[in-house]
């Protein structure tokens, strides 16, 4: 008798010692019920059993639950604050949590706690145990109609009548603003002037418009005019100055020569757009047209190149030449 008693202490002291050393975790999943219709609630009841020492975070439950795994929103919202219970038995706790659900969108789905963490009372911030959570299936069906076939309603008759008792006169009187040619003009009228002037606007734009393009258009030929007149008084200018200095009275043919060689070159640059002062003699040739101002050019060349001393009748044949130039429109 002793030596069975001892056995069975040897037996229950063991059994402590390994759910020491392999603590107990356990969680069940229950629903309400497995199909709802889309206006009811459905109840997810956690139930948890672990052991003394340890504890879990409903946040995190509640998290995972309303979780989703696909791109879609999360068809369900909390109906209520989740409801939490719990006891202790022989150093064991049991924990329920209970979530009410509401549906937002008809369908199958299949909803889990996904990893249930439990913590230390010693370390409450660090997960040492996971356990995974069932799957489980709810459906959700849209609610049945009392209506088995809906019939059409008959058109409202048409009536001509006020819907409101008025006065005679004053009946007259809205049937004369509402139902009369000139009203209904009138009232035309006062809309159309109410509107905004697209139109209008729109001309006046495309006017402004088509001025601009015609003023950008002409501007070149308005004002190439003026700018010929200013380049023409400028090489004019120079001839005049050139006369006032008397070279010719002074015996200074050479220079002269050379002077009223640029004045031409001048008047050139005014009229065709030639850098005539960069360009050579043979140069010039090709784009003035003139033989007595090729042969002027030709004239100056040798007088500035090869010591030629032209004479006074040279002097005022070529000054004469390059005045009617520039009398010349």
């Amino acid at each position: 008798m002793k030596s069975l008693k001892t056995i069975l202490l040897f037996f229950t002291i063991q059994t402590i010692f390994l759910q020491a050393q392999n603590p107990v975790f356990e969680a069940y999943v229950s629903l309400s019920a497995e199909k709802i219709f889309l206006d009811q609630t459905v109840d997810i009841q956690l139930d948890l059993k672990f052991p003394d020492g340890y504890h879990t975070d409903m946040a995190v439950l509640q998290e995972h639950l309303m979780r989703n795994s696909s791109f879609n929103f999360f068809p369900f919202s909390l109906a209520s604050e989740p409801i939490t219970s719990r006891k202790s038995e022989q150093g064991t706790i049991q924990e329920t949590f209970l979530f009410r659900l509401q549906p937002e969108s008809p369908g199958t789905y299949m909803l889990s706690f996904l990893d249930i963490p439990f913590y230390l009372e010693t370390s409450p911030q660090k997960t040492v145990k996971e356990i995974i959570s069932p799957i489980f299936k709810l459906e959700v069906e849209m609610p049945s109609s009392a209506l088995n076939e809906i019939q059409p309603a008959s058109p409202l008759p048409l009536s001509g009548k006020l819907p409101i008792g008025l006065s005679p006169s004053n009946t007259r009187r809205t049937k004369a603003l509402f139902f009369s040619a000139d009203s209904l003009k009138k009232m035309e009228a006062e809309w159309r002037a109410r509107q905004f002037p697209w139109k209008k606007m729109g001309a006046a734009i495309l006017g402004l418009l088509a001025g601009l393009i015609v003023w950008v258009l002409t501007r070149d030929r308005q004002l190439a005019p003026l700018k010929h007149q200013k380049k023409i008084k400028e090489s004019a200018k120079a001839f005049k100055s050139l006369e006032q200095a008397h070279l010719l009275e002074k015996g200074q043919l050479s220079f002269f020569m050379e002077q009223l060689s640029w004045v031409l070159k001048k008047y050139l640059e005014e009229q065709a757009g030639l850098q005539a002062e960069v360009l050579t003699t043979d140069e010039l040739a090709t784009h003035v047209a003139s033989k007595e101002i090729q042969k002027f050019f030709l004239k100056v060349d040798l007088v500035k190149f090869a010591g030629y001393t032209p004479s006074l009748e040279e002097c005022q044949q070529a000054e004469a030449l390059v005045k009617a130039c520039l009398k010349q429109p």
